[in-house]
């Protein structure tokens, strides 16, 4: 029996799909016939492809199978001095079998979690923060100004691996989270989008990812900075702003790099000037005619009293004046307690108080939180004798009073507190 030796390339391979039996895939391979197969798998313990490599190199030392023995016989063995040299890996590699041939003869390697193909984890592990606001720029600024905060935008790039990483690493971080929670409302866009495309044309974007605190007010650009913060750089970058101590007062609304409704050059900027120019000169004019109305009406009073004083002074006797307002004494030493620069063991906190200013001040972390409630009643008077909550987190709960009680185990490092009337 003679057979020509196939060639070992992938393309010389039959087509067909091969048999799970390791006797029927030797032979279809080599062309050897059932009696040689079983011969030489049972020699190489039914490794196919060894059998394989044997076959093809008994021929190349002994030339071909001899098939005119009969069942059972076996090729001729070569003697020891023509024992072929072994078969080398280059030549098993050229030997490709196709997956599903030696499916059953192989243990097959774990496929990866699913997940990682259809994105599901990696959306997960790159997700926006839960404490965006869902909205428009504008919508943003108007709910930024109501709450008395500043607008703090971030817009990603698109395939812009530095964008994924502020939302897996800077934006989810504790204390990062703490602050612009507290101090500023957080609008995200992602560039490519109606609404991060419009924000990018604004004000004039091209380097990714971008952010940005805003004055809600105004529209103004107070800070603007690009590229990947770590947690304790984006921390710094944001408390440095705050540091500068600047409120939402309204009576501080910067006058200039204010952005019309309409946008840049919509041409309504200068006629709105020259309104408010002739209405102040009008208000000026009236407040001079008031005040001239009102000293001549002061004459006329004070006259009156004079008469009624002189007719009536053997009558009546004058009123007492009225007793004294009792001083009121905090608890605590607030200047201790509070400073406007930061000093070792202290926090930041933000007292908004009922009549709607708002104070920045580090605070010993170690004082009592009685401290808060007695600057709360030094700031407003009223305070002293009218009841008053102090609320903070979400959901609002009260800051806690009595022994033992302090700004560090209420937890009020870089919290928003707010003051209410009961």
């Amino acid at each position: 029996f003679f057979s020509p030796r196939p060639c070992l390339g992938v393309d010389c391979f039959p087509t067909r799909k091969m048999s799970d039996d390791p006797i029927t895939e030797f032979v279809v391979i080599t062309g050897a016939s059932a009696e040689q197969a079983q011969q030489i798998l049972e020699t190489v313990n039914y490794n196919v492809e060894e059998g394989i490599n044997l076959f093809f190199a008994s021929q190349d030392g002994g030339g071909a199978m001899n098939t005119s023995t009969g069942p059972g016989s076996f090729p001729s063995i070569p003697e020891e001095d023509d024992i072929p040299p072994p078969v080398t890996t280059t030549t098993q590699d050229q030997l490709i079998m196709r997956p599903d041939q030696h499916r059953h003869h192989a243990p097959q390697a774990p496929e990866p979690p699913r997940a990682l193909f259809d994105g599901s984890a990696l959306a997960a592990l790159f997700r926006p923060p839960d404490y965006c606001f869902h909205g428009t720029f504008d919508q943003a600024k108007t709910f930024a100004a109501k709450e008395k905060k500043w607008l703090l935008v971030n817009i990603l790039g698109i395939d812009c691996f530095p964008s994924n990483q502020l939302n897996r690493d800077t934006w989810a971080h504790d204390t990062v989270q703490s602050t612009v929670v507290t101090y500023f409302t957080f609008w995200q866009q992602q560039s490519g989008t109606p609404h991060g495309d419009q924000y990018s044309a604004l004000y004039r974007v091209s380097e990714f990812p971008h952010c940005a605190i805003i004055d809600p007010r105004t529209g103004e650009a107070l800070c603007k900075w690009s590229g990947f913060l770590n947690p304790d750089q984006m921390h710094d970058k944001l408390t440095h702003f705050l540091d500068r101590d600047m409120t939402m007062d309204e009576d501080e609304i910067p006058q200039e790099s204010r952005l019309p409704s309409g946008g840049p050059g919509s041409g309504a900027a200068p006629m709105a000037t020259d309104e408010d120019a002739a209405l102040q000169e009008a208000l000026m004019a009236s407040a001079k005619e008031a005040s001239a109305a009102g000293s001549e009406e002061d004459e006329i009073a004070a006259a009156i009293a004079a008469s009624l004083q002189e007719s009536g002074s053997s009558a009546a006797a004058p009123a007492a004046p009225p007793a004294p307002a009792v001083e009121f004494k905090p608890s605590v030493d607030l200047t201790a307690v509070f400073s406007d620069e930061a000093f070792e063991g202290s926090a930041r906190v933000m007292l908004q108080l009922a009549d709607s200013t708002s104070h920045r001040k580090h605070a010993k972390l170690s004082a009592s939180t009685e401290a808060l409630y007695d600057f709360a009643k030094v700031a407003i008077p009223e305070a002293q004798t009218r009841p008053f909550k102090l609320l903070y987190g979400f959901p609002p709960k009260g800051v806690p009073q009595g022994p033992g009680c302090t700004l560090e185990s209420a937890g009020l490092q870089n919290e928003r507190i707010n003051m209410v009337w009961e």
